[in-house]
């Protein structure tokens, strides 16, 4: 069994309550709008951090049905079984209407967290088919430049961002930065003082704090694929200026025990919380209670009840639901019997 990077996991915990933080504190993101900037940008690097090719397309694609598609798809399945339980047994739902196949006809469906993890199963095959492409890393780099471009002009050209491809489109770059930071291990040298990195890295940084102090940040909404403000080169600059930082700063921390943990964790936080709030912190309730409670109470509230829930359900999904929370993997363990199997009967 390969050994946990610990500062890795103390990133993607950051990266994980940020997200919570988002859903669940709607103000947040208005006070701390930079953060925009960090949180789903760090997710596809730290994803990036981690791509293999694993030999093959088809062998990815098993890899990745595991990691990503079961989750996804049983957790999207068991958002609409919530909701059509509850609509049979109360007769309406307090929200909007929903449908099963919201997914294939608009990008606004239950349990909504579940959009990146569709998102990053196509940056691991466009990025894996890009890599079966070319091994040269000036070309990959205009292959992934070529595919952002396409992402980002998609929405200006009235296309649908369809199953959250153009997102993926866009946000490649991401991805890519963190399949980077680990080959030329960046991160590693910079904390050690290596000449070759501390000026460009540093030269980010600088670039990244005149963006903060700058009247409009740098702003992609990277659900709806729609740049906000600023441009690509500015979005991305910022972005890697701030995934640096933050994985500098984890370097040397290295970790903080309940954070760490649930970042190991993190995707059974990402595929619960949004459930959570939808069925304790729903629009109906939520403006019932912000008549009794201060609004802002409510929403700390909301945050550290899902927190907790979504962090106790780790050893229940870990023992009971590991297939379906990338605990254990389902194709990969049937494919290994199958030919051992085979090898045995030959034998």
């Amino acid at each position: 069994m390969s050994k946990r990077i610990e500062f890795i996991d103390l990133a993607k915990g950051i990266c994980i309550l940020m997200v919570l933080g988002f859903h669940s504190l709607p103000e947040l993101s208005e006070k701390f709008t930079f953060l925009s900037a960090l949180r789903m940008p760090l997710y596809f690097c730290l994803s990036g951090l981690f791509f293999k090719d694993y030999g093959s397309i088809g062998n990815l694609l098993i890899k990745k049905t595991d990691r990503i598609l079961i989750p996804f798809f049983t957790w999207y399945l068991i958002g609409y079984l919530i909701y059509y339980s509850i609509l049979l047994l109360t007769g309406h739902y307090p929200s909007k209407p929903h449908h099963i196949l919201d997914l294939f006809y608009n990008q606004d469906f239950i349990n909504i967290p579940l959009w990146f993890l569709l998102s990053l199963f196509w940056c691991n095959l466009l990025f894996a088919i890009i890599s079966t492409v070319t091994k040269r890393e000036l070309f990959r780099g205009l292959l992934v430049v070529t595919a952002a471009l396409i992402g980002s002009t998609m929405p200006k050209m009235g296309i649908s961002n369809y199953l959250y491809i153009g997102s993926s489109l866009t946000c490649l770059p991401f991805f890519y930065m963190g399949y980077l930071l680990k080959k030329l291990e960046i991160i590693h040298t910079f904390i050690n003082g290596n000449k070759r990195f501390i000026i460009p890295v540093s030269a980010l940084l600088v670039i990244a704090g005149i963006l903060l102090f700058s009247e409009s940040l740098p702003m992609l909404n990277y659900r709806t694929n729609v740049i906000a403000e600023g441009n690509l080169l500015s979005i991305y600059l910022f972005s890697l200026a701030l995934i640096i930082l933050l994985l500098c700063f984890c370097k040397f921390i290295n970790r903080i025990i309940f954070i760490s943990w649930v970042g190991r964790y993190s995707i059974i936080l990402l595929v619960t919380h949004g459930l959570i709030l939808n069925v304790l912190f729903n629009e109906k309730i939520t403006e019932k209670f912000s008549e009794i409670i201060e609004f802002n109470v409510y929403q700390i509230a909301a945050f550290f009840i899902t927190l907790t829930i979504s962090s106790a359900l780790i050893p229940f999904c870990k023992k009971f639901l590991p297939y379906i929370t990338a605990q254990k993997y389902f194709l990969e363990e049937k494919i290994f019997i199958k030919k051992f199997a085979s090898v045995s009967e030959v034998g």
